[in-house]
């Protein structure tokens, strides 16, 4: 358990561990070393990955920067629209500041489909190049036609949230559950070197895993107050 008992110290299950852990081999420390930096890094990724959720799926008008990633979307065109921000692509919607009412005329607007959009991007190009630059490029579209290829960019850039979203819990949860594996690994080397075991119900409930690995031949128990039968048991 975790008693702060000074007479019960060197007993105590957190300072085994913590003796244990002065002691580890090289090896075992750059395992240990490895899982936690991947967790950490697991951690990063999912909290990334929810503020990119929380950006593409919320109400407001999205970047340029998180449009990118579509696969017809390509050319000069691609390139003038990912550096504008939130107001420059107001502005190249034809949207007033602050207009929600007319940002949701936009997004009423069906989506663009790719062949649409591959076709889009060839003639910015031919704008691009016959010496008009960016600006000649985000010119050359229609403003309904800027509506629907922003909803459908809008609706992949959530689609490729959503994945990410999705695969960064994944990459967390085995992250998670490897270190957890590890950690319940050295208590339990530590549990099976002592002839008794000691813990409270609460002690019981938060390591039952490791009770069930310990498989003790014998347990001792006796009942606190107001803790049933059935909740030790359980536990």
């Amino acid at each position: 358990g975790r008693s702060q008992s000074e007479a019960l110290k060197e007993h105590n299950l957190a300072e085994r561990l913590r003796v244990r852990k002065e002691e580890r081999a090289g090896s075992r420390k750059t395992l240990l070393g490895n899982v936690h930096a991947h967790l950490k890094g697991s951690r990063e990724r999912l909290s990334a990955a929810a503020k990119q959720s929380h950006r593409t799926w919320g109400g407001g008008l999205l970047s340029g920067l998180l449009l990118r990633g579509q696969r017809s979307f390509r050319g000069a065109l691609a390139a003038a629209l990912e550096r504008l921000p939130e107001e420059g692509m107001a502005a190249w919607l034809g949207l007033p500041p602050a207009g929600e009412a007319s940002l949701e005329s936009v997004l009423a607007q069906p989506q663009m489909g790719p062949a649409a959009t591959e076709a889009c991007c060839d003639e910015a190009d031919r704008a691009a190049y016959s010496g008009g630059g960016p600006a000649a490029a985000m010119e050359s579209v229609p403003l309904v036609d800027r509506w629907a290829l922003y909803n459908s960019l809008r609706a992949g850039a959530q689609t490729r949230a959503q994945a990410e979203l999705v695969a960064a819990l994944e990459s967390y949860r085995l992250a998670a559950a490897a270190e957890q594996a590890l950690e319940e690994a050295e208590a339990l080397a530590v549990l099976r070197g002592a002839a008794v075991v000691g813990m409270t119900t609460t002690g019981a409930a938060k390591y039952q895993t490791l009770v069930r690995q310990l498989e003790c031949r014998v347990i001792v128990f006796e009942e606190a107050a107001e803790v049933l039968e059935a909740h030790v048991l359980a536990s």
